[in-house]
């Protein structure tokens, strides 16, 4: 019987993780995505730079405070593209050449 309970307290477990990533992924996806239309939004309408510049400002500090979270469950390879990409998007949306 002590297999029994044991076994229901891992798959407990198991079960707890995989809900918090999904909520953890949701609660990404639902922050940083306005965001990212709001940038690419004003790159397009040919804002202010400094709208450009505020909003990926903005951008990055919501996907650093995120990144530590989605750590633990992503593959790094992918978060590690993701952080290159957050770190050029400044760079690309005040860019003139698209």
């Amino acid at each position: 019987m002590k297999r029994f309970y044991i076994s229901l307290i891992i798959l407990s477990s198991i079960l707890g993780i995989c809900i918090y990533s999904v909520f953890s992924f949701s609660k990404t996806q639902q922050e940083i995505i306005p965001i990212l239309d709001a940038i690419e939004d004003a790159a397009l309408k040919e804002e202010d730079q400094q709208v450009v510049r505020k909003l990926c400002e903005e951008y990055e500090s919501k996907w650093r405070e995120r990144e530590k979270y989605l750590f633990r469950t992503i593959r790094h390879p992918q978060l590690d593209e993701i952080s290159t990409l957050t770190a050029e998007l400044p760079y690309l949306a005040s860019d003139d050449s698209y």
